[in-house]
């Protein structure tokens, strides 16, 4: 043992951690058998560890019954203890960087915890860490059991676990009809409880459709954020992360851009997406559903199936425009079936009591459920029977445990439920096999509708506001933002208006960025007037504005961001207001009112430098280089943004730091001074890989390409442009993929490498076909133009410069039209066409004199001169 090494970086205790500290884990994966292999550990190894983790208080086993086995087996469970190390551990495995080298792709410098987010890997979180080693991950090498399926059969929590199916068969034939038919909608309606997700459960499971399977239980407080973004993670793991990406960049939410993205990802792919409670949903996420997915199903090969107690409403206003659905009406069990289901519940004896059970609830199989569970003769009102039948004989932890699932929007995990309810796991078991509690194919536990309706109506508003504070102090620290966003939900529900202020004044920045911030602002808008105190109101102006921010109303967003700063003023809250002031910069900005940005900035920098806040110091002198540089100031740019890398690189912001140096180093390339600005690019792209950041490493290449390529150097600027391209088409970044491929297509342009580019091209305009940037559209033609003047097709080149001239008239700036104006005019001269050349010089002129850019204005007339074409006027 003297001489032993580890070979693995990180060791079995802390594999074991992360490994039972995984969500929605079976018995079946908490055993030791399972727990070695997802570990990569020996049989006696773990055994050894397992023992000295249940020593160490951190792991708990007990005996449960797993399928395939006869006997019970031990299944290891992490204690509270457990899981606060776990969560320090996870904490830790999101700073640290390794080194992946996967298949088809070269080396790269990534952070450890977003491996399993990416395509290539195919990699959760266990098998990952598992397989490091000299912070080293070579999946070339790596044994196949690392590997993840690319394509689970079914997605998230909302599918039931269903063991058996009685007296469903006409259903299930109907099931398989549909599916081999033509229609691509199916709905399936009936009374609450009468079976309608449990059929669909037991379809999947006993037919098993080849395709991948998306299942999400929808509720009024759904949002389309939530949605949208349940459904991105869902084609992120078929290897479409596109949907998934944009989302997680905080960009404003574009349905048009959505809609785009999602026609292209769904054109060829098979999936069954299932949507339960589709009958009660709020308009946003009716709309969403109906215009953003149906919409796509007769260009897509998708099936839907809707799930309710009546056809949704909605789909009345979308006649026409949705495909042919078929409707699927669940009616109660025969009397054949009913008696089954009571006697594999274990109800036998006196068959005149089964009878009476059988006739008394028609067949309904909740009901059925209960009364076998209950050992109850007879059934009345399922609300009577429930209180007397089945609330009067549970103890009080089995009612806590049901009062708090029933607060719940969405599956919980075992952990969560038990923890907030304050009982032992063993308690989630009982109500388990009660059926008062419904378990999910990914292992989280619910409440049925009815019995949830039931628990919501006898409970006191004081008794429900304590149960939602239980479990938003769970969630609140959860590393998911998903969790975090539900727990400030929940902390809403709670009343506590001024604790969430203060969670997002103090943790909750990364949720106000994102599309998390819809989710929150639903919330908001729905307190009442009186329920936020003048302490939290600005916090909550703030959500509100970046919400209308995130869905492009700058307008609305200002307004309340002024509103914010107001509030702030008045209460004497002067620490948020440089924030609002950038923020308020930024949409300024982006409405090309520089002035009013700029003074935002100004009034923002004077605040901070006596707040000392370093910060957000950094992102204020980096707006306010932006600004500049859009007004021509590239003195005052360049100042400021030196200003900011110095703040990033005091703070260790390796990020804003890297960006800082990128902003600079293409500042300086455009302005002439290209080995300067080459060095900026290239400490840029060092600082990001250090980082382990993806983004900024593939930002970094395509940047550091262009300021090649504007240098001169074509051949050099290609490679970096590949990876650039590799590594965004890796996280599925579609803009960062689209500028990639149309900078590598204009460089080979320029290298007279006219077949080659064709491919780049074509891909280019299908990318900015969807991000529907039309200005870049118009730039594209003129390159297709260019490429077929190269292959010798002068007239297909002349037309497509003049389709791109027009584009460019109408949505690029001035400049930009200029520039492509000189070029053309090259090759006209080059065709010998002077005539359209000196047209198209004119028209430069004009602009370059109306812009008083004396550069570009002396290249025009270098290029007359040699014409006799000096004194050629042009009025204005």
């Amino acid at each position: 043992m003297r001489h032993y090494r580890r070979k693995r970086t990180y060791p079995t205790k802390e594999r074991v951690l992360v490994h039972l500290s995984a969500e929605g884990l079976r018995p079946r994966e908490r055993g030791q058998d399972a727990v070695a292999s997802a570990t990569k550990s020996g049989r006696s190894t773990l055994t050894k560890w397992l023992g000295r983790l249940e020593d160490e208080r951190l792991v708990v086993r007990e005996r449960v019954r797993i399928e395939g086995h006869r006997l019970p087996k031990y299944a290891y469970y992490l204690t509270d203890e457990g899981w606060t190390a776990a969560a320090r551990l996870r904490e830790r495995l999101g700073a640290d960087v390794v080194t992946l080298q996967a298949p088809h792709l070269g080396p790269l410098s990534v952070r450890l915890a977003e491996i399993p987010t990416l395509a290539a890997s195919r990699l959760d979180l266990t098998s990952a860490v598992s397989l490091v080693e000299k912070e080293r991950i070579d999946l070339k090498a790596g044994p196949a059991s690392g590997y993840r399926p690319r394509e689970p059969l079914v997605w998230r929590t909302g599918l039931r676990q269903v063991d058996h199916l009685f007296g469903r068969e006409e259903e299930l034939q109907s099931l398989d009809a549909w599916y081999d038919g033509g229609s691509q909608v199916l709905v399936i309606t009936g009374l609450p409880g009468i079976g309608k997700s449990a059929l669909v459960a037991g379809w999947i499971r006993s037919r098993r459709p080849g395709v991948p399977v998306y299942a999400f239980e929808l509720h009024r407080s759904t949002t389309p954020a939530a949605l949208l973004a349940d459904f991105g993670a869902f084609l992120a793991a078929l290897g479409k992360p596109g949907l998934a990406a944009h989302l997680a960049q905080g960009d404003p939410l574009d349905l048009g851009f959505v809609r785009r993205l999602l026609e292209r990802d769904l054109a060829r792919m098979q999936i069954l997406a299932i949507f339960d409670n589709a009958d009660r949903l709020a308009r946003g996420t009716a709309r969403l559903l109906g215009t953003q997915l149906l919409h796509l199903l007769p260009a897509s090969p998708a099936r839907v199936i809707l799930v309710g107690r009546r056809p949704p409403t909605w789909l009345d206003f979308l006649q026409g425009s949705v495909p042919s659905l078929v409707e699927l009406r669940i009616s109660g069990l025969g009397p054949g079936a009913s008696t089954s289901l009571l006697r594999y519940r274990g109800l036998g004896g006196n068959p005149e009591a089964m009878r009476d059970i059988v006739r008394t609830t028609r067949g309904h199989p909740l009901l059925l459920h209960l009364a076998a569970s209950g050992g109850a003769s007879h059934a009345t009102a399922v609300r009577r029977y429930l209180e007397e039948e089945v609330w009067d004989t549970l103890t009080p932890e089995q009612r806590r445990t049901l009062e708090t699932a029933s607060v719940l929007r969405r599956p919980a995990a075992g952990r969560l439920l038990a923890s907030a309810a304050r009982v032992d796991r063993r308690v989630l078991d009982s109500l388990t096999e009660r059926n008062l509690l419904e378990r999910t194919v990914a292992g989280g536990y619910l409440v049925h509708d009815l019995v949830r309706s039931f628990l919501v109506d006898r409970m006191d508003a004081r008794r429900a506001r304590i149960l939602h504070e239980r479990v938003a102090a769970l969630l609140l620290g959860s590393p998911e933002p998903k969790g975090r966003w539900e727990g400030v939900f929940h902390l809403l529900a709670a009343g506590k208006t001024e604790a969430v202020a203060q969670y997002l004044d103090s943790d909750g920045a990364p949720l106000l960025d994102s599309v998390a911030a819809e989710e929150i602002a639903a919330v908001v808008r729905s307190l009442p007037s009186e329920a936020a105190d003048p302490a939290s109101s600005c916090v909550f102006s703030e959500i509100l504005g970046d919400s209308l921010r995130i869905r492009g109303h700058v307008g609305p967003a200002l307004q309340q961001y002024q509103h914010a700063r107001a509030q702030a003023e008045e209460r004497g809250r002067d620490e948020r207001i440089p924030r609002l002031l950038r923020k308020m910069a930024n949409l300024e900005r982006c409405r090309n009112r520089y002035p009013e940005a700029l003074g935002h900035l100004v009034e923002a920098q004077a605040r901070l430098l006596k707040a000392e806040d370093t910060v957000e110091l950094t992102e204020v002198l980096r707006e306010m280089a932006l600004v500049e540089e859009a007004q021509g100031d590239f003195p005052g740019a360049a100042k400021h943004l030196n200003d900011a890398i110095d703040l990033a690189a005091e703070t260790s912001d390796r990020g804003a730091l890297s960006r800082g140096l990128l902003t600079l180093g293409s500042l300086e390339s455009q302005h002439g001074q290209q080995e300067r600005g080459l060095g900026y690019d290239r400490e840029a792209l060092r600082v990001a890989e250090r980082s382990g950041d993806l983004t900024e490493v593939a930002r970094a290449h395509i940047v550091l390409g262009v300021d090649l390529a504007r240098a001169g150097q074509n051949e050099a600027s290609l490679p970096h442009y590949s990876r650039g391209l590799e590594i965004a088409q890796l996280l599925g970044n579609l803009r960062l993929t689209a500028y990639a491929t149309l900078n590598r297509a204009s460089t080979l342009l320029e290298l007279r490498r006219y077949k080659e580019a064709g491919g780049p091209l074509k891909e280019a305009e299908g990318y900015f076909a969807i991000l529907e940037e039309k200005d870049t559209l118009a730039f594209l033609k003129t390159y297709e133009g260019q490429r077929e003047v190269g292959l010798g097709h002068w007239t297909r080149g002349v037309y497509a410069w003049e389709q791109g001239l027009q584009g460019l008239r109408m949505y690029a700036t001035p400049a930009d039209l200029a520039h492509v104006l000189v070029e053309i005019s090259r090759y006209c001269l080059a065709r010998d066409d002077s005539k359209r050349a000196e047209s198209y010089l004119s028209e430069a002129r004009v602009i370059a004199e109306k812009l008083g850019d004396v550069t570009l204005l002396s290249k025009v007339e270098g290029i007359l001169a040699p014409l006799g074409e000096g004194e050629l006027h042009h009025e204005s």
